[in-house]
């Protein structure tokens, strides 16, 4: 997508000032005339040739609809134009860290910490290219020492808390929250940090009296409003989470997130008429903000699964009021053990968020690849031992580590499994690609999670982007695959899964692959089995003791709302989708690979490329 100016070029009176172009920019990239935007910053450039703003908003602009090669280009560009801008050589390299071209990335922070050896965004980036690799040690040993280095600046500090909050490593995360606050005491992002991570640990009455005082010194603040806002949802003040995000979308009507927050409050109401109407006004407002186009698509389901609450939550309700109907009564929380691997830790993760449980039951994930004894010393002591009840996904980790858990476990303690589920049908030409192989420190597991020798064999430099699609689409037209045998091997594998464990999921996946993404991946379990899987977890009689089942599973469908589980999807062939008619599929969706969102055909184009830049 090339710029060219205007030939009318643009109204004298809003181009006067850089500020009135960049806002005629603006205005034109809103109203999704992204050719006029890009017409406008090419016409800025020559009037303001001083001027670094155009270059970065255009390619901005851009980036947002992935053409990327010209967004470098222009970048580039800028850069020989300006080599003594510390922040246009940031923005250069933060370029190929959003691209996830790791090198590349690596080699222009580089560059840009040598040339600016003062400036704070060389040094805070290349710290923040490391976290995104998921070198999260490194990266916090780099934080470290850029707070030391520039210990009169706040970024490091709050990068910092966000990374030890999203480990989960919350009381640390509080301390830097607070000395951030203490030491920058201007800085929102104290609040916001501190809120989240008591969020995290499931302390709700102290994230909502932090809240309190945030909105006491900046009442006016987008983000300690939005915030606050999300912390109603958690709270289960649904009604009260919908008011404050109608207030912000009037407030603040150039931000997506309070139309997101709106439409899916309405959704977990039940006004689902009302929700609706907010999707669409969103997606009409922000229609590059894809939580919106994807909860809609999810909304006709939600609607039909939808059973109003036993008792409707109130935006009165406290957070620490007592369980309408608890059977028993416990002097202290129900202790939840949850072992295995990924599957487990987002089970995990609902149980200790759902409201009606809060603060009747402790949950604890445990890593099944973990020793007993390392596992025990990270956990309050003792606690293992008076466990109420212990869940465990099966056939994952290490069998001498789940069988060391379950022999100090007490006798009382109520056990339940549940499977670790995987489908092959729906990706039949996965296979041995003998370029697959770790590439550290870039690609430890590999460049891609699933090998396709079909287009492993059709590398040639020489071809075109469509000969080689048209290749691959003709040889695996041809390819002799059993679908229907590989969709059988599949639910035999289910059913046997089954059998070894207390959840059964063989039925629910035959009945309901073709109409929601069961898979994202043969191995990227989607929402719809981490619910299942929980739905029947919550069955387990120790945890009916404080919350009946109708409650539960009520409370169980709000938090999953807008919810996705899967973290990569891997593109399903036009051939399986039409033989296995996918109802949930069609010719051009997208796929989400990390910060990437591609087509089948330029996930394939890609793949037989060997594209270096995708993580």
């Amino acid at each position: 997508m090339s710029e060219t100016a205007s030939s009318e070029g643009i109204a004298t009176d809003v181009s006067a000032t850089l500020e009135g172009g960049l806002a005629a920019a603006r205005d034109a990239r809103a109203a999704g005339d992204l050719p006029g935007a890009l017409a406008i910053y090419a016409e800025l450039r020559v009037r303001f040739s001083g001027a670094t703003e155009p270059f970065r908003q255009a390619a901005a602009a851009l980036t947002e609809v992935r053409h990327f090669e010209e967004a470098d280009m222009l970048l580039e560009a800028a850069l020989e134009m300006f080599p003594d801008d510390a922040a246009l050589a940031a923005e250069h390299a933060r370029f190929a860290q959003v691209r996830r071209d790791w090198p590349e990335a690596a080699a222009r922070w580089d560059r840009a910490r040598a040339r600016f050896p003062d400036a704070l965004d060389p040094w805070l980036g290349s710290a923040l290219c490391l976290r995104d690799q998921g070198l999260m040690a490194e990266a916090e040993a780099a934080l470290r020492q850029i707070m030391t280095r520039f210990p009169g600046l706040p970024q490091p500090w709050w990068e910092l808390g966000w990374l030890v909050t999203n480990q989960r490593r919350l009381d640390e995360a509080l301390v830097i929250w607070e000395q951030l606050g203490r030491v920058f005491p201007e800085i929102t992002v104290a609040y916001i940090g501190g809120s989240t991570a008591l969020r995290y640990g499931g302390r709700f009455a102290e994230a909502r009296d932090l809240m309190r005082r945030a909105l006491e010194r900046f009442p006016d603040d987008y983000d300690i409003l939005t915030e606050r806002a999300w912390l109603s949802i958690y709270l289960g003040e649904a009604a009260d989470a919908a008011a404050r995000f109608a207030v912000l979308r009037t407030r603040f009507p150039a931000q997506a997130n309070p139309s997101l927050g709106l439409a899916r409050t309405l959704a977990s109401l039940g006004r689902f008429d009302q929700a609706e109407a907010a999707y669409r006004a969103g997606i009409e407002a922000f229609p590059w903000f894809d939580p919106l186009r994807q909860e809609l698509d999810e909304l006709p389901g939600l609607r039909a699964a939808w059973t109003p609450p036993a008792e409707p939550l109130s935006s009165a309700a406290s957070v620490d009021a007592p369980l309408d109907r608890p059977a028993v009564a416990r002097s202290a929380p129900i202790r939840l053990a949850v072992a295995g691997h990924h599957l487990a830790n987002q089970i995990s993760l609902l149980f200790a968020r759902m409201i009606p449980m809060r603060g009747k039951v402790s949950v604890q994930w445990l890593n099944a690849s973990v020793p007993v004894d390392r596992l025990r010393a990270r956990l309050p002591e003792r606690w293992l031992d008076g466990a109420d009840a212990y869940f465990e996904e099966v056939m994952v980790g290490e069998i001498a580590v789940r069988q060391g858990i379950r022999s100090v476990l007490p006798t009382a303690c109520q056990i339940r499994t549940f499977p670790t589920s995987a489908m092959h049908a729906l990706w039949p030409f996965q296979g041995r690609d003998a370029r697959l192989v770790p590439e550290p420190p870039l690609y430890n597991s590999g460049r891609y999670f699933e090998g396709d020798p079909i287009a492993a064999s059709l590398t040639d430099p020489t071809m075109t982007d469509d000969a080689l699609f048209d290749m691959y689409m003709e040889q695996t037209e041809a390819a002799p695959i059993d679908l229907d045998g590989l969709y059988a091997a599949d639910r035999g594998r289910w059913e046997a899964a089954d059998r070894d464990s207390d959840v059964r999921l063989a039925a629910f996946l035959d009945a309901g692959f073709r109409d929601r993404i069961m898979f994202a991946a043969p191995y990227e379990r989607g929402t719809p089995i981490v619910r299942e899987v929980a739905r029947q977890l919550l069955e387990t009689p120790v945890l009916r003791e404080v919350c009946d089942l109708e409650t539960a599973l009520a409370a169980l469908d709000r938090l999953t709302l807008g919810w996705r589980a899967e973290g990569r999807a891997l593109p399903v062939h036009p051939r399986v989708a039409w033989h296995f008619g996918l109802n949930w599929w069609s010719p051009d969706m997208r796929y989400r690979w990390q910060n990437n969102d591609f087509t089948f055909r330029e996930h394939i184009i890609r793949y037989i490329r060997w594209s270096p830049w995708l993580g």
